[in-house]
């Protein structure tokens, strides 16, 4: 099970706002044969998101990704979901680039 929204949502809240509600969240189903594939792809996506998307990852990063992935496919209950928010601040440059920690919310059991 994966969480859908590897597509980034932008929210702009408020500042006096400190709560926000996402309607129509999905949870698509990954398989155990393809979980290693999406976990290397999100490793990769935050590695970069890290670096800079204009960094290129050396081959010993891919490799580290790479095996990241297959100790986390071994481990990982795909029967289970949690969602992670992210929020960024704006820089000097008006980009969103400087991440709060993120918040992990409780256990969402597949229900199947």
């Amino acid at each position: 099970m994966s969480f859908s929204a590897s597509q980034r949502r932008e929210v702009r809240m408020p500042s006096d706002v400190i709560s926000c509600r996402f309607s129509n969240l999905g949870i698509l189903h990954v398989t155990k044969k393809g979980v290693v594939e999406v976990l290397t792809r999100r490793l990769r996506e935050e590695r970069r998101r890290q670096k800079g998307t204009h960094c290129p990852l050396t081959d010993s990063e891919e490799s580290s990704i790479l095996k990241e992935a297959k100790e986390l496919g071994k481990i990982m209950d795909l029967n289970i979901v949690r969602l992670r928010f992210t929020a960024y601040l704006q820089d000097s440059n008006g980009g969103f680039t400087r991440a709060l920690k993120p918040v992990v919310s409780n256990p969402i059991y597949d229900s199947s």
